[in-house]
């Protein structure tokens, strides 16, 4: 009888292996995070077919109206110099965007300069997908819970800046979601803390 029962063990094991194999060696996909950072097609940096520094602020209200992904809409003005859009997403947006933050659109000289796009994706896969960064920042603040840190790793060539918080005592922090600002992005921003991620748990 023990025999068999060591027979069964063994078996679930080989089961048990086989499966977390085929997990292991099914490629990864990125192709929704690729849609968002690195959009064919459209040279970066890039969303929706807006690309900061190149299409005008009335460019970007058409298009953000004619996108599927979008519902509504608000622009708001200063002396024609520097322009601010928002819009709320519709349900037909990816999975990958939250859709209760809306998006964002500064402008400056009838020129787009920064989108920003609050999404679901982890910090893990953006570094899978895009590669070490040309520069991390890690820098303490603080805020009604305590101690936190804001992230930001910069793409310059890319035009692309992946931004979270995160609180002091985390312990798996490519877990954490992200906001992605494209734009013109300078990887040589000033700044007190010029920390690593791997540095992280030293910084608070």
């Amino acid at each position: 009888m023990s025999r068999i029962y060591a027979r069964l063990i063994v078996i679930l094991l080989l089961l048990f292996t086989a499966a977390l194999l085929l997990i292991n060696i099914r490629p990864y996909d990125d192709h929704d995070l690729r849609q968002l950072l690195l959009p064919e097609g459209c040279p970066a940096p890039c969303f929706m077919g807006i690309r900061p520094g190149v299409t005008t602020q009335d460019e970007a209200i058409t298009l953000l109206k004619a996108n599927k992904w979008v519902d509504k809409v608000n622009t708001e003005t200063l002396n024609n110099m520097v322009g601010y859009i928002s819009w709320t997403w519709s349900d037909q947006k990816p999975k990958w965007i939250q859709k209760n933050i809306q998006g964002e659109i500064r402008a400056a000289n009838n020129l787009v300069s920064t989108i920003t796009v609050y999404t679901d994706m982890p910090l893990g896969d953006t570094r899978l997908a895009l590669g070490l960064p040309d520069m991390e920042i890690v820098d303490p603040e603080r805020d009604q819970r305590g101690p936190i840190f804001l992230y930001m790793a910069f793409y310059g060539q890319k035009g692309l800046l992946i931004q979270n918080w995160q609180s002091c005592d985390v312990s798996e922090p490519f877990r954490s979601t992200v906001l992605v600002k494209i734009g013109t992005v300078s990887s040589t921003t000033s700044s007190e803390h010029f920390n690593s991620l791997n540095d992280l748990f030293h910084s608070c």
